[in-house]
């Protein structure tokens, strides 16, 4: 009998496919691993083999595939924000979350500081900053301190202030 941790394993001898998420480096990557069990002629478990694929690349390329070929469908990103109903706060930052990227185009953990900068300015600019908490939401999401957010917000206003005199010919 082969165990883990004390218990059979016998009963798990069909391949499992798990995703999980895990760190690689200083940024967290989503992985897909699969475990299956070898047998012997006697259907005796005698080994194993498990592979772990990173999956972050292929689920950016998703996303891109994904917006090439969009559709309109009634999903709630394709909605203009007077035509959401919004229930609590939490849907109001989901909604926005999600808006961010789409404007950017890959989840907001995976954002370099540019990227960042661009969805913190469309943030700013929603007025997302005056919900209680949003900044630790904000700085899980993005997997960077609240000294860093409110540093990338800072440069963002600072871009949205000069974007915003050279379209009043200042």
């Amino acid at each position: 009998m082969i165990s883990n941790s004390g218990k059979d394993i016998e009963p798990f001898k069909e391949s499992h496919i798990y995703f999980y998420n895990g760190t690689k480096g200083n940024t967290e990557k989503i992985f897909k691993s699969c475990t299956t069990l070898i047998c012997d002629e006697n259907n005796k478990i005698i080994g194993s083999v498990c592979l772990n694929l990173e999956m972050t690349d292929f689920i950016l390329a998703q996303n891109a595939l994904q917006n090439f070929v969009r559709y309109n469908n009634p999903d709630i990103s394709t909605l203009k924000e007077d035509e959401v109903a919004f229930e609590n706060v939490d849907d109001v930052m989901r909604y926005y979350m999600e808006q961010c990227e789409q404007i950017v185009g890959k989840p907001m953990s995976l954002t370099d500081k540019q990227e960042k900068i661009k969805a913190l300015c469309y943030l700013d600019s929603k007025g997302v900053f005056k919900i209680t908490k949003a900044s630790v939401l904000l700085c899980q999401a993005f997997h960077i301190s609240k000294f860093t957010l409110y540093s990338y917000l800072e440069e963002a206003k600072g871009l949205r202030d000069l974007s915003d005199q050279n379209t009043k010919g200042i």
